[in-house]
């Protein structure tokens, strides 16, 4: 279990890169990842696990934390293997811009509080040796939360069942910003 945990956490690695670098993480996931995924199920690929990142991320959400219209979202994650995974990111519709907001939620494919529990630690274990940065405690925020800085930048939270990363290209620094600390919390609100 723990290499697929690490395999989870290298692809949510990949993603955050892939939104810094404009690409999508989505077309090059780590070999291992790829090969836990099964084929996407296109009938209802926006909705893994009864949830929909871009329901629970608005474009009323994004527009107010990036301070601007966005464009179309995009689902640049989509997949199962020990996670149910569903993303969504906004971009500025400005085209000059490159910042964003991103949602990943990640279900623990067998219900288990637990499992979204040893992600979140792992990526407690791991924020430093992969973005310099040791996550800084969010009190109030899911059953535990985190901001990761350094060259990170996101909130790292668990609740029940579910793990979920937020980043804004707004917000970087040492200190979770209010803002994106007040639109986690909208985020937990809207879950199942």
């Amino acid at each position: 279990m723990n290499k697929k945990l690490a395999c989870l956490a290298a692809f949510v690695s990949i993603v955050f890169l892939g939104a810094c670098s404009g690409t999508s993480a989505a077309s090059t996931p780590p070999a291992e990842v790829a090969a836990t995924q099964p084929p996407a199920d296109t009938s209802n690929s926006a909705q893994p696990g009864g949830i929909d990142a871009c329901t629970v991320l608005t474009r009323a959400d994004a527009e107010s934390i990036l301070g601007g219209s966005v464009k179309d979202p995009e689902h640049p994650v989509d997949g199962a293997a020990t996670f149910i995974v569903t993303s969504c990111t906004y971009h500025l519709q400005d085209t000059a811009s490159n910042d964003r907001v991103s949602l990943i939620i990640s279900v623990a494919a067998n219900g288990s509080a637990q499992t979204a529990q040893v992600a979140f630690t792992e990526d407690q274990n791991t924020s430093s040796e992969l973005w310099g940065a040791t996550g800084v405690d969010i009190p109030g925020l899911g059953d535990a939360a985190m901001w990761v800085g350094g060259s990170g930048n996101y909130i790292s939270l668990v609740r029940g069942y579910i793990y979920i990363t937020l980043r804004s290209t707004n917000y970087q620094g040492n200190t979770p910003a209010q803002p994106l600390i007040d639109l986690a919390q909208v985020i937990v609100s809207r879950l199942p």
